[in-house]
Protein backbone atom coordinates (compact mmCIF):
# COMPACT_ATOMS: atom_id res chain seq x y z
CA UNK A 1 0.00 0.00 0.00
CA UNK A 2 1.43 3.53 -0.95
CA UNK A 3 1.09 6.12 0.90
CA UNK A 4 2.15 10.00 0.29
CA UNK A 5 4.47 10.74 -2.25
CA UNK A 6 4.52 6.74 -3.26
CA UNK A 7 6.15 5.46 -0.51
CA UNK A 8 5.50 2.44 1.41
CA UNK A 9 2.91 3.76 4.20
CA UNK A 10 3.86 2.41 7.89
CA UNK A 11 1.20 -0.16 9.36
CA UNK A 12 -0.09 2.24 12.04
CA UNK A 13 -2.46 -0.81 13.61
CA UNK A 14 -1.84 -1.90 17.15
CA UNK A 15 -1.64 -5.84 17.00
CA UNK A 16 -3.48 -7.24 20.27
CA UNK A 17 -1.80 -11.00 21.02
CA UNK A 18 -4.33 -13.84 20.39
CA UNK A 19 -6.48 -15.16 23.13
CA UNK A 20 -5.37 -18.24 24.84
CA UNK A 21 -6.95 -21.42 24.69
CA UNK A 22 -8.33 -22.47 28.29
CA UNK A 23 -9.89 -25.35 28.80
CA UNK A 24 -13.89 -25.47 30.15
CA UNK A 25 -12.76 -26.35 33.45
CA UNK A 26 -9.54 -23.43 33.13
CA UNK A 27 -12.55 -21.17 31.28
CA UNK A 28 -14.99 -21.73 34.22
CA UNK A 29 -12.03 -21.04 36.73
CA UNK A 30 -10.62 -18.38 35.71
CA UNK A 31 -14.33 -16.77 34.74
CA UNK A 32 -14.77 -16.75 38.68
CA UNK A 33 -11.20 -15.11 39.59
CA UNK A 34 -11.17 -11.82 39.97
CA UNK A 35 -9.04 -10.93 36.87
CA UNK A 36 -11.62 -12.92 34.74
CA UNK A 37 -13.90 -10.97 35.99
CA UNK A 38 -12.53 -7.69 35.56
CA UNK A 39 -11.45 -8.80 31.89
CA UNK A 40 -14.86 -9.64 31.23
CA UNK A 41 -16.43 -6.21 32.68
CA UNK A 42 -13.57 -4.51 30.55
CA UNK A 43 -14.57 -6.19 27.23
CA UNK A 44 -18.66 -5.71 27.83
CA UNK A 45 -17.74 -1.68 29.13
CA UNK A 46 -14.59 -0.88 27.38
CA UNK A 47 -15.16 2.67 28.83
CA UNK A 48 -13.65 1.45 32.12
CA UNK A 49 -10.11 1.64 30.68
CA UNK A 50 -10.04 4.93 30.18
CA UNK A 51 -12.78 6.94 31.20
CA UNK A 52 -13.30 5.60 34.62
CA UNK A 53 -9.68 6.94 35.95
CA UNK A 54 -10.01 9.57 33.72
CA UNK A 55 -13.06 10.73 35.95
CA UNK A 56 -12.01 9.40 39.03
CA UNK A 57 -8.53 11.43 38.62
CA UNK A 58 -10.82 14.58 38.00
CA UNK A 59 -12.95 14.01 41.32
CA UNK A 60 -10.04 13.44 43.21
CA UNK A 61 -8.07 16.86 41.98
CA UNK A 62 -11.26 18.98 43.05
CA UNK A 63 -11.85 17.34 46.21
CA UNK A 64 -8.02 17.73 47.35
CA UNK A 65 -7.61 21.34 45.61
CA UNK A 66 -10.76 22.56 47.87
CA UNK A 67 -8.84 21.75 50.81
CA UNK A 68 -5.88 23.85 49.09
CA UNK A 69 -8.93 26.82 48.86
CA UNK A 70 -10.11 26.27 52.11
CA UNK A 71 -6.40 26.61 53.73
CA UNK A 72 -5.52 29.86 51.57
CA UNK A 73 -9.00 31.94 52.77
CA UNK A 74 -8.56 30.65 56.52
CA UNK A 75 -4.62 32.51 56.50
CA UNK A 76 -7.03 35.19 54.91
CA UNK A 77 -9.24 35.38 57.67
CA UNK A 78 -6.52 34.88 60.37
CA UNK A 79 -4.56 38.66 58.44
CA UNK A 80 -7.73 40.49 58.58
CA UNK A 81 -8.88 39.48 61.92
CA UNK A 82 -5.59 40.23 63.44
CA UNK A 83 -6.87 43.53 64.71
CA UNK A 84 -8.79 43.13 67.91
CA UNK A 85 -11.97 44.96 68.55
CA UNK A 86 -10.41 46.74 71.33
CA UNK A 87 -7.57 47.51 68.95
CA UNK A 88 -10.25 49.00 66.61
CA UNK A 89 -11.52 51.05 69.34
CA UNK A 90 -8.45 52.49 70.30
CA UNK A 91 -7.33 53.15 66.82
CA UNK A 92 -10.46 55.67 66.31
CA UNK A 93 -9.74 57.18 69.83
CA UNK A 94 -6.25 58.36 68.88
CA UNK A 95 -6.69 59.65 65.41
CA UNK A 96 -7.33 62.95 65.19
CA UNK A 97 -10.43 64.84 63.66
CA UNK A 98 -10.08 65.82 60.23
CA UNK A 99 -10.79 69.08 58.86
CA UNK A 100 -11.73 69.21 55.32
CA UNK A 101 -11.30 73.00 55.45
CA UNK A 102 -7.79 72.32 57.34
CA UNK A 103 -6.43 70.08 54.94
CA UNK A 104 -7.34 72.22 51.50
CA UNK A 105 -6.10 75.47 53.18
CA UNK A 106 -2.56 73.71 54.80
CA UNK A 107 -2.13 71.78 51.46
CA UNK A 108 -2.49 74.92 49.99
CA UNK A 109 -0.27 77.18 51.99
CA UNK A 110 2.63 74.59 51.50
CA UNK A 111 2.56 74.38 47.72
CA UNK A 112 2.23 78.44 46.86
CA UNK A 113 5.37 78.99 49.83
CA UNK A 114 7.93 76.84 47.94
Amino acid sequence: MLGVGGFPQKNTMVVFPTKKYRTPFEANSFSRSLKGKYLNLVYKYPALVFGAPFVTAIVAGAYFLSFATATRYEKHDQKVKSVTEQEAIGLDSSRRKIDVREEYYVSGILVHDC
